[in-house]
């Protein structure tokens, strides 16, 4: 407000002076020469007003700058210091969270360890329980087994009382006495004595001598003649009246092949491409069971 104020001064005094006449102008004579002296003044005052104006602007503007560049510095330190500040807060909160966590799973952990302890005990104790019950009932049942036994017993002894009670009086049992001649023979059998030292070193000699080696020939088996095939096989045969009669078989190169499966069989039998006879008692059959006829 003293700036707007200074400032339509100026513009008054500047609008008055340009009313007065300046100095080289002709002056009149007479009574208007001391209003052009004081108008010369006032001009110079008027400048002098303008420049220590221009002078107050220019500190007040300079004022201003540093008043403005203080601020800003103040806002920067306040911003800063609120930063510090927050990121102090920021970390204490997580400081403080995570000695919550900690704390939490100190607590969880502390709660598990409690709870695995009283579980193991209640387990120990139910085991002791159920061992303590076992013991009493295992005790209980010999307790029972004793009971009964001794039960048993009173009862057999009553029952042979009573049978002894009631039976008449008989004499002691006496041991069985041996024949005279089993006595006899008991008498006659050798007393068994152990051996003497010199027996035990015979027979330890004998023992540690080793057996000599038998020098008899050894035989090896000769193979045995080769004997040629006969041309034929006469066996027995019967015929249905009972008489012995000779059958000539075929030999074996006679042997049908098969290419003449489809011929009749003579009266032999095939088996492996020999032909051999199978008898049936005293009767040769074929090898569908069937005796052979004569021819």
């Amino acid at each position: 407000m003293k700036l707007i104020g200074s400032t339509l001064c100026i513009s008054a005094l500047t609008l008055l002076v340009s009313c007065i006449p300046a100095q080289n102008q002709a002056q009149p004579m007479g009574r208007y020469s001391s209003t052009y002296a004081s108008g010369n003044e006032l001009r110079a005052l008027i400048q002098a007003e303008r420049a220590r104006l221009k002078e107050e602007a220019r500190l007040e503007t300079e004022r201003r700058a540093k008043e403005e560049e203080a601020e800003r510095a103040r806002e920067a330190e306040e911003a800063r210091l609120e930063a510090e500040e927050r990121a102090r807060e920021e970390a204490e909160e997580r400081a403080r969270e995570e000695e919550e966590a900690r704390r939490e799973a100190e607590e969880a952990r502390r709660v598990a360890e409690e709870k695995a302890r009283e579980e193991a005990e209640e387990r120990i104790r139910e085991a002791e329980e159920r061992a303590r019950g076992a013991e009493k009932k295992a005790q209980e049942e010999a307790e029972e087994r004793a009971r009964e036994e001794q039960e048993r017993q009173d009862k057999e002894k009553a029952k042979r009382s009573k049978k002894d009670s009631a039976a008449p009086n008989k004499p002691e049992r006496t041991p069985r006495l041996l024949s005279s001649r089993r006595r006899q023979k008991a008498q006659e059998a050798p007393e068994v004595t152990s051996p003497t030292p010199e027996q035990q070193d015979a027979a330890r000699k004998m023992l540690s001598q080793k057996p000599k080696a038998s020098k008899k020939k050894v035989r090896t088996p000769q193979p045995a003649p080769a004997t040629p095939e006969p041309e034929s096989m006469e066996l027995p045969g019967s015929n249905l009246s009972g008489g012995l009669r000779t059958r000539r078989f075929a030999p074996p190169e006679e042997a049908i092949s098969r290419d003449d499966a489809d011929e009749p069989l003579p009266n032999s039998v095939e088996l492996r491409g020999l032909r051999s006879p199978v008898m049936k008692g005293n009767l040769p059959m074929n090898i569908d069971g069937k005796i052979i006829k004569e021819d």
